[in-house]
């Protein structure tokens, strides 16, 4: 199966960061060249609104080297955009050099040997190079030589080899020459790349399929064990993955698509597939990432997650970053026996330790249901648990959650809570803050469970300029069994007739085309 078929709900590029934006584009497509000049293998704008024409580039590629840059005499455009499929045959190299960022939204073959450098933020700043459904680079020669921002990356086109350069040197960069179908490699029994990863991995927007884990034990499934700080990966698909875990009581483990833990930087990636089994009492299941204390942005998740533990959509524990990110698919959390603890269509847990855990512009489309019994259970439909440590802060701000939560006591005593956007405050001297957010989830509980409109349980937190549906969450409660001070009931009409008092229009929008007619982020819409 291959990835590209697949929409993803955080490919759209944030105008704000990429390409576009005040200025205007260098854009490689099919259109007649215009506002370009090309002389001495250097192609740089006449006007910043400039278009280079495939075919142009592809000779002037079999004939030698090119630079693509947005400094032109007397011009600056921002960025630069590849529109068009672009593939050439020679040793030659192309270089994108970028004011502010470089937008891959088809593909980019490498069919020879030659290279490619890609530069971001010359002069500018807030660039990123990002790489949406149908764009990627791929390279038909290992030895092809790739720089990013000035840094030497080595290719690499299989799992097992990637594992063995990372073994050696743990701090490198490197990079996906093309998609790799794991299919081939049979069943993992642990994280492919063990140990702890401060280097650069770049995905340039390259697929791994099919990749299949099954970790008892000590061991979580991902394809990474440990990001560290300094650590990155980058314009990454993980399609069709396949985990399940079985972790005891006394061995809480955690697992994520990409990553178990992070503490580093993750950006652009995306997964999708099946994540199963028990990560022991206090373990953690993201469909992304199973703990993250780093910074993750302009990524996604859609997996179908059946865990007996904790889970979120994107992230199981979240005690670092979210930005401009999202969560689709389905979490069942509990089984039979009931022993979730907390569930979150965007992330189980956001919770501040001596530190600021952070959700902004991120929304989750997830269907969450928990069965709770010896522990308890709190459900949201972005976030299950908020907690603020001493002198800590939780927040979430400017952000959404659209699916259904349902929550269902198994053995009676045992509190179950659901609400639409948050399941439970809690906090310590630290502060707990949800700003500027929503939430249109049906909310339901079963056999003595509670459910409120925007959360359950509510300790002391700040709540400003929120809301919740009354119409499609069936409830006219904001908390379970009252109203909550900060949170504003809409009927769906209401919602719908134009942005929410507060919600500022430079960050949100309305289409009724979009979104099913309900705000969503400039710099995140979802899938039309």
């Amino acid at each position: 199966m291959h990835a590209r078929s697949i929409v993803f709900a955080a490919l759209s590029i944030p105008a704000a960061l990429a390409a576009s934006g005040a200025l205007a584009d260098v854009t490689i497509s099919s259109a007649v060249t215009q506002n370009m000049a090309c002389s001495n293998g250097v192609c740089a704008p006449t006007a910043s609104d400039a278009v280079l024409n495939v075919g142009d580039l592809e000779n002037l590629l079999a004939a030698g080297s090119v630079e693509v840059t947005t400094t032109g005499s007397g011009v600056q455009a921002n960025g630069i955009r590849v529109d068009t499929p672009l593939n050439w045959s020679s040793v030659n190299t192309l270089a994108l050099n970028a004011y502010r960022g470089i937008a891959v939204a088809k593909p980019v073959n490498v069919t020879g040997a030659g290279g490619v450098t890609l530069t971001t933020n010359d002069g500018g700043t807030g660039g990123m190079l990002l790489f949406n459904e149908r764009g990627h680079i791929s390279f038909a020669n290992l030895a092809s030589p790739l720089t990013i921002n000035g840094a030497s990356y080595t290719l690499e086109n299989s799992i097992a080899s990637l594992a063995n350069a990372i073994n050696t040197n743990p701090g490198g960069a490197y990079a996906l020459a093309g998609d790799y179908n794991a299919h081939q490699d049979g069943t993992y029994s642990e994280p492919p790349v063990m140990g702890e990863f401060t280097g650069s991995f770049e995905g340039l927007g390259n697929t791994i399929s099919h990749l299949k884990i099954r970790a008892l034990g000590k061991r979580g499934a991902a394809l990474f064990s440990t990001i560290l700080p300094v650590g990155s990966v980058a314009g990454l698909i993980l399609s069709k993955v396949d985990y399940h875990t079985s972790g005891g009581v006394n061995h809480p483990i955690s697992s994520g698509g990409i990553v178990a833990e992070n503490e580093g930087t993750i950006t652009n990636s995306h997964v999708d597939g099946n994540i199963s089994g028990s990560n022991g009492k206090n373990g953690d299941t993201g469909g992304l990432a199973g703990d993250n204390s780093g910074t993750i942005s302009d990524s996604s998740a859609n997996v179908q997650i059946v865990t007996s533990a904790s889970a979120g959509g994107l992230i199981g524990d979240n005690a670092g970053t979210i930005l401009r990110s999202s969560a689709g698919g389905r979490i069942v959390c509990g089984g039979k026996t009931g022993n979730c603890i907390f569930a979150g269509g965007l992330v189980a847990q956001n919770e501040g330790v001596g530190s600021v855990a952070l959700v902004s512009q991120s929304f989750a489309t997830t269907a969450v249901t928990g069965n709770g019994a010896r522990y308890g259970a709190m459900l949201g439909g972005l976030v299950g648990e908020m907690f603020a440590g001493d002198e800590s802060t939780a927040a979430v701000i400017n952000s959404y959650s659209t699916g259904s939560v349902s929550g269902n006591i198994v053995y009676e005593h045992y509190a179950v809570g659901v609400g639409g956007l948050i399941g439970e405050f809690l906090s310590g001297t630290g502060k707990n803050t949800v700003e500027r957010s929503y939430a249109t989830g049906a909310v339901s509980g079963q056999n003595g469970a509670v459910a409120g409109g925007f959360a359950c349980q509510i300790f002391p937190y700040n709540a400003k300029l929120d809301y919740w549906d009354t119409t499609t969450s069936g409830t006219d409660h904001g908390e379970c069994g009252g109203s909550a001070a900060g949170v504003t009931g809409l009927t769906t009409t209401q919602l719908q007739a134009g942005l929410p008092t507060g919600f500022n229009p430079k960050v949100w929008k309305e289409d009724p085309n979009i979104n099913n007619g309900f705000p969503y982020l400039i710099n995140n819409p979802p899938a039309k």
